[in-house]
């Protein structure tokens, strides 16, 4: 058995488009389209400028007023420099989920100019994840958001157009492996990224590992046959 385990060839990495959800609006954490559970970022999420003020222009942003809950297998997300407007309900709301998901407005990254913004999350190796980006369309409606995510093998793009200011929801399915997965997105001024969900986060353990944790029970097994 070990052996066969040894020879085991690990399956191609692949990024999986798993759908847009525009129905969800501000209730990310309690009526989730696209979950099981109802609920977007159940193992962790980043969300942007969350815990600022209304009405703050950050240029650029420090990231300082983000809430960030990173779980066991994700080792970090670093964002490129952005701007960030906080808004007063002109961009959504959504619920805050440090807030028991009390219903607060949505605060924007926004691209600096009409480049695009680039998220690198980082992960432990043999690790798994469903992403899903949260994107608010600012003060520019029928803007069209392009999402591209690439853990290496290739970028997979989905694409919405914004047709009323509000949060948009696009899950993707990152299958095991241990590079970095990069997200970059597209869409011109007055739009970015409002944060990032985790759910279903699985982290293989190394043969190795395997190995002790099935020579030990065979121990176990022969200690209680004697």
């Amino acid at each position: 058995m070990l052996a066969m385990g040894a020879l085991a060839i690990p399956a191609q990495a692949a990024v999986t488009a798993v759908g847009t959800d525009i129905t969800t609006g501000a209730n990310w954490r309690t009526a989730a389209a696209l979950e099981a559970d109802n609920e977007y970022g159940t193992d962790g999420y980043v969300i942007y400028g969350i815990d600022e003020a209304d009405s703050v222009f950050s240029n650029p942003y420090a990231f300082d007023k983000d809430q960030t809950v990173l779980p066991a297998g994700i080792t970090g997300v670093a964002t490129t420099t952005v701007q960030m407007w906080s808004g007063t309900g002109n961009f959504g709301t959504m619920e805050d989920p440090g807030n028991s998901n009390a219903i607060t407005n949505t605060s924007l990254s926004v691209l600096l100019g009409s480049t695009s913004n680039t998220v690198t999350i980082s992960r432990a190796a043999d690790t798994s994840f469903r992403l899903t980006l949260l994107a608010a369309s600012g003060d520019d409606e029928n803007r069209t958001y392009n999402n591209t995510v690439d853990d290496g093998t290739g970028g997979v793009l989905q694409s919405t157009t914004h047709t009323a200011n509000g949060l948009h929801y696009y899950v993707f399915d990152i299958s095991t492996g241990s590079s970095d997965v990069v997200v970059t997105t597209s869409a011109g001024n007055h739009t970015g990224l409002t944060g990032v969900a985790f759910d279903n986060v699985t982290t293989v353990p190394e043969p190795s590992t395997t190995a002790l944790i099935g020579l030990g029970g065979l121990a176990l097994i022969l200690r209680r046959r004697k």
